[in-house]
C-alpha cells in the first residue's frame, strides 16, 4: 500500500462499500493489489455455474472491484 491516507481511503471506501451493496451472497470484502494498484476484492458465496441476479460496479470510488466467485475455505492447522 502506498501510504497511511491510501489505507484509510481504503477502509472508507470497503465500508460504503458494503453499505451499498452488501447482502448474503457477499462473504467478504477486503483490498488488495493488483498489478501493484490498490483494489477491492469481493468474494461471493455462489453455487458453481450460478448467475449472479444483482449488480456489483466494476469500479467504485476509484478503485477497481474484482469479483471472486471461489469458495471461501477456512485456514486449519
Amino acid at each position: 500500500m502506498q501510504n497511511k491516507e491510501t489505507i484509510k481511503k481504503l477502509f472508507s471506501t470497503l465500508s460504503a462499500f458494503w453499505e451499498k451493496f452488501g447482502r448474503d451472497e457477499i462473504s467478504s470484502i477486503h483490498f488488495g493489489l493488483l498489478d501493484r494498484k490498490e483494489v477491492i476484492v469481493v468474494t461471493l458465496d455462489r453455487p458453481k455455474d450460478s448467475s449472479l441476479d444483482f449488480y456489483l460496479p466494476s469500479a467504485f470510488k476509484d478503485f477497481p472491484v474484482i469479483i471472486d466467485y471461489g469458495v471461501v475455505e477456512p485456514f486449519h492447522r
